[in-house]
């Protein structure tokens, strides 16, 4: 798709901490090629709930206002940012499963200057930033932006943009973004406070 367990909170939390969560996108909206259906949801764990029970679930759309869920199936969706940070998309984990190479959704790859392999704008998926990385010497990890999560931080020119970096990754819990590693690289553990996640005015 482009960038734009066992159900029960205990779980999804995990899927957070353990940096194997959908992919929030928060203050954005994106078309649903293929509407599964409009459903009533209080949050958007509730959401990501119902998205995991429906099998043919790609992602959903969240409104924390009207406190609507869609479910969306389909791989190209139009995402649409200014929507302010009460809605949020949610896209399956499963939709950036890259060969070679261990994921992890919502978390940066803080690297040094001097660990900067390249930096490449105009990446939109997971198998144009890992085919790049793979076929560049000393690339052992990447960073990838989305539509979301750059606010206060970078331009909005520098969504979809690949960081390919050397050395051992030292990650950041950062929603939207997206980080892959050679799997013998990835830290076997990416802790994070999830409360603020769970109880914070956008969901």
């Amino acid at each position: 798709m482009e960038v734009l367990s066992t159900d029960g909170p205990g779980s999804q939390a995990a899927d957070f901490i353990w940096g194997g969560g959908d992919l929030l996108l928060v203050g954005v909206t994106a078309s649903c090629p293929s509407l599964l259906g409009t459903f009533d949801a209080s949050s958007l764990k509730e959401a990501t709930r119902m998205c995991k029970s429906e099998k043919s679930c790609n992602f959903y759309v969240w409104d924390g206002h009207a406190k609507r869920a869609q479910l969306c199936q389909g791989d190209s969706p139009d995402f649409i940012g200014g929507s302010g940070s009460h809605v949020a998309v949610g896209v399956r984990a499963a939709a950036f499963a890259t060969s070679g190479f261990a994921v992890a959704t919502n978390y940066q790859a803080v690297c040094e200057t001097n660990d900067i392999v390249d930096e490449i704008r105009g990446v939109f998926d997971m198998q144009t930033a890992s085919a790049k990385c793979s076929a560049s010497e000393g690339c052992t990890h990447f960073t990838l932006s989305t539509v979301a999560g750059l606010d206060g931080m970078l331009p909005a020119s520098q969504a979809n943009t690949l960081w390919m970096c050397s050395g051992k990754p030292a990650l950041v819990y950062h929603a939207g973004w997206l980080t892959a590693a050679r799997a013998s690289v990835l830290p076997p553990r990416l802790p994070v406070d999830v409360s603020p996640i769970f109880d914070g005015p956008t969901i």
